[in-house]
């Protein structure tokens, strides 16, 4: 299945579970369930390498549904800063009705996603 988020600025992946083989190694992405961002050896979380104006940042990916208030989002090719999520749930306006709605302090605003894409935490 196709990645549910647009991976052009991906420069790499790293398994976090310090018992897999893969754990200290940049993966690429034959080596990644994207269905889930997992490890395919482990089935382990992910965090993707992302070089941004020369700084290497790794993230953790995640569904819309499942960000918490209190995360850290980055809004799509923007990863200079990530923003505090202060709500995470349904949309109840009726233009975004089935989106799951994600609104953000210092400047991030709201993006609307569905409930299955993916989004990129600090």
């Amino acid at each position: 299945m196709a990645p549910r988020i647009n991976t052009g600025h991906d420069k790499g992946y790293k398994c976090v579970n310090a018992n897999c083989g893969q754990h200290n190694l940049i993966l690429n992405m034959a080596a990644v369930n994207d269905d889930d961002w997992t490890c395919k050896t482990c089935g382990g979380p992910l965090n993707v390498m992302i070089v941004n104006a020369n700084t290497t940042i790794f993230v953790r990916r995640i569904r819309a549904r499942d960000v918490a208030v209190g995360d850290q989002m980055y809004l799509p090719h923007k990863f200079s800063i990530a923003h505090p999520v202060v709500d995470s749930g349904m949309a109840t306006e009726k233009a975004f009705a089935h989106k799951w709605r994600l609104a953000m302090k210092k400047g991030g605003g709201v993006v609307y996603r569905m409930p299955d894409e993916f989004v990129d935490l600090s």
